[in-house]
């Protein structure tokens, strides 16, 4: 009985990923979610039984070694990862953050590559503020406060489409947060409260400018200080 429902549910996820009609793929993948809630199931079960897991979901040790004066960073990478897909768990080690990365292996792989991309971008964009008077670590503070909300801003609005599309009818279930449950357990402590960022209108114009789009070329720093 569990192999014939989850070869259903393979089938209904198959179709909600080759449709290119946004409606139909979200129906579908309503259904998925209903069926997926009914027989306590995750999706990278269904994917692993269907022989159709070629974008895993896994984890892996974050490879930007960021600094702990550089706690907006750390938050900007907890929104980015969001937006491109995937979770991520940081820990404190003495002077700097470690983290791990949690999802599908492309969402991985963008995020690792476009995060200190965009760390760089956010330093770049400080620099004009440094002129203004500012010292260069709270020019970078207030910049990369501004791109945290505008970030969290899109995955807020990104996901009431998705709410809009479903009906509302049913609470999605989310793969990165299952997988990463499985993960940690109780080990995992998570926000209980929303941050105040501070920032000015100047230091929200230059993040205006930081590209999500744009692969970085040449050579990553990954080392970050």
């Amino acid at each position: 009985m569990t192999d014939s429902i989850k070869t259903k549910i393979a089938a209904l996820l198959a179709k909600a990923e080759k449709t290119d009609n946004e409606f139909e793929a979200a129906a579908f993948m309503a259904k998925v979610n209903e069926l997926l809630e009914k027989h306590q199931m995750d999706l990278h079960q269904i994917r692993t039984h269907a022989g159709i897991e070629k974008d895993p979901t896994g984890h892996n040790a974050g490879e930007t070694n960021i600094y702990a004066s550089m706690i907006w960073a750390r938050d900007l990478s907890g929104v980015l990862a969001t937006y491109y897909g995937c979770r991520v768990v940081y820990w404190r080690k003495r002077n700097h953050y470690h983290y791990e990365v949690i999802g599908r292996e492309s969402a991985r792989t963008t995020f690792e590559l476009m995060l200190p991309y965009i760390i760089s971008q956010v330093r770049v964009q400080a620099k004009a503020l440094v002129t203004m008077g500012r010292t260069k670590s709270v020019a970078e503070r207030e910049v990369g406060h501004a791109l945290t909300m505008r970030v969290h801003k899109m995955n807020v609005e990104a996901g009431k489409r998705r709410d809009d599309l479903t009906g509302k009818r049913l609470i999605p279930v989310d793969e990165n947060e299952a997988y990463m449950d499985s993960l940690y357990g109780a080990r995992l402590k998570k926000e209980q409260r929303e941050k105040t960022l501070k920032f000015t209108q100047a230091a929200g114009d230059a993040a205006s400018k930081v590209s999500l789009h744009h692969h970085a070329t040449g050579k990553h720093t990954r080392l970050l200080k």
